[in-house]
């Protein structure tokens, strides 16, 4: 059985022309198993390290709120019209975070879970979304599977970018190449529908729009069911 090969070699091809390399791998004979497997090994250590980005945030913003505040962030802090002592009873309420090297092990024993649930999310609601559009075709779910995780393993190129944006007080200076980084693995996905449903490529984009959407309005309506209720209980 044909194999996609998933060297570092083969991904910059993808990458640099998704179009045809989507194609490509499309018109193979898939293992579901395999592209699995790649896309947590090649994804799993960047969840593992963004996590670990923002656990350090995380424990900034801790630091701050139950410590002197440096001048900049007390006069923001003035601005919202709260006090020294209600940030400090924000901090005692939250958690403390825990370090670094006791976190680590925990975080990379769960990062292919992780892994595993972006990629059932995004497989979940693009078919979803291109079956609206009336853009599935041969494979059916199995195909939205496989260009899913070959999208995702191709995207993991980009994942630099959107983790500079990531990084505490200095991720605005790299927010716009974080913000390039994103959209393209966003839109690796579409390609990658279109490949494996042979469907045109606007609609296989417009199903990751349309995805959008529809987790939008999923859980927004969460919330404001949610808003509504807690004020229902309290009158």
């Amino acid at each position: 059985m044909p194999r996609t090969s998933h060297s570092p070699r083969a991904l910059l091809a993808r990458a640099l022309d998704p179009l045809s390399g989507f194609r490509a791998c499309a018109s193979r004979s898939g293992d579901l198993g395999r592209a699995l497997g790649h896309m947590v090994l090649w994804r799993a250590p960047f969840w593992t390290l963004s996590t670990l980005i923002q656990l350090e945030g995380y424990r900034r913003l801790h630091h701050l709120l139950s410590s002197p505040m440096e001048p900049r962030f007390q006069g923001f802090v003035d601005s919202l019209g709260l006090t020294t002592v209600q940030l400090r009873a924000l901090a005692d309420f939250l958690p403390a975070p825990p370090a670094a090297s006791v976190a680590l092990p925990w975080i990379a024993a769960i990062s292919p879970l992780a892994v595993l649930s972006l990629w059932m999310h995004h497989w979940a609601w693009d078919h979803l979304a291109l079956w609206i559009l009336r853009g599935v075709g041969p494979g059916k779910a199995r195909a939205s599977a496989l260009a899913e995780a070959e999208a995702l393993t191709v995207g993991v190129l980009v994942r630099p970018l959107t983790l500079l944006a990531e990084i505490p007080y200095l991720g605005w200076v790299f927010a716009t190449l974080g913000l390039v980084g994103g959209i393209y693995a966003w839109a690796l996905r579409g390609i990658a529908l279109s490949a494996w449903h042979e469907c045109p490529l606007w609609k296989g984009l417009a199903a990751t729009i349309l995805h959008l959407l529809l987790v939008g309005l999923f859980y927004g309506t969460m919330v404001a069911v949610a808003v509504l209720a807690v004020f229902a209980f309290v009158a």
